[in-house]
């Protein structure tokens, strides 16, 4: 069973931009990104992405279709070596 079942959930398309700021628990959900693209910009596999969203080192959101989307702002965060 999957414990992540209290995550916001979010009605948007990756990558998409909403016209207020999506900030939830103070990470910037405004522009989205899809596990793969994560894991391309970070050069990890997928899995690593998942793992680090259940660790809590990478925050996430899960569409109505139960799919997880990441933060923007806080993979670049990361990707600057700045605490997200």
């Amino acid at each position: 069973m999957n414990d992540q079942s209290n995550d916001p959930i979010v009605t948007t398309q990756p990558g998409s931009v909403f016209s207020e700021p999506l900030i939830i628990n103070g990470v910037d959900f405004t522009n989205l990104m899809t596990p793969a693209e994560v894991a391309k910009a970070m050069r990890v596999n997928t899995t690593t992405v998942a793992r680090w969203a259940k660790a809590g080192k990478l925050d996430s959101v899960s569409t109505i279709g139960n799919r997880r989307r990441y933060s923007r702002a806080q993979v670049e965060a990361l990707l600057r070596g700045e605490q997200a």
